[in-house]
């Protein structure tokens, strides 16, 4: 999947590009006819095909979800998550993750739904990482050109 490899690529404005277009195409398509087509033409902004088959509604799901269900830590194929804990109210998060060591360090992109009303500050293995946000409460994380295993905190600030 190409948006997943966008965040492998660290490439994380681009990732949400194509899923923010989706989700607002789809959703406009829904509230004009009701039906959920399983494909899109680019020209006419409108669905096509069978209105019936749901299929592709995989990939609409998995991005609303990435993008706004607390929670939620979204990371391309690169990044394996071997531990990881929110807190009950979701307003901070720790976690161990690795990477795949087969392809050069390289920065790659994490996405992270926390409580919405709160700041935050992440790092990694205690170092302060950049990070960027569509709406409250979603975190787009850059992760360090690294190829080594450490831990993720983020916290309210």
């Amino acid at each position: 999947m190409v948006w997943k490899a966008l965040l492998d690529l660290g490439e994380g404005e681009k990732a949400y590009q194509i899923a923010n277009t989706a989700l607002n195409t789809w959703e406009k398509e829904c509230e004009e006819s009701y039906y959920t087509f399983e494909h899109f033409i680019i020209s006419s902004q409108r669905g096509a095909g069978w209105h019936q088959f749901s299929g592709l509604s995989s990939p609409i799901l998995n991005w609303f979800a990435a993008y706004y269900r607390i929670g939620k830590v979204t990371t391309g194929f690169e990044v394996w998550i071997s531990e990881e804990q929110f807190t009950d109210e979701y307003s901070q998060y720790r976690a161990k993750i690795a990477f795949d060591d087969s392809s050069a360090p390289h920065e790659r992109t994490m996405l992270v739904c926390m409580k919405p009303e709160k700041r935050y500050q992440v790092k990694f293995n205690g170092q302060v990482l950049k990070s960027s946000s569509y709406h409250p409460g979603l975190l787009e994380i850059t992760l360090p050109s690294t190829n080594k295993p450490g831990t993720i905190a983020i916290v309210a600030l």
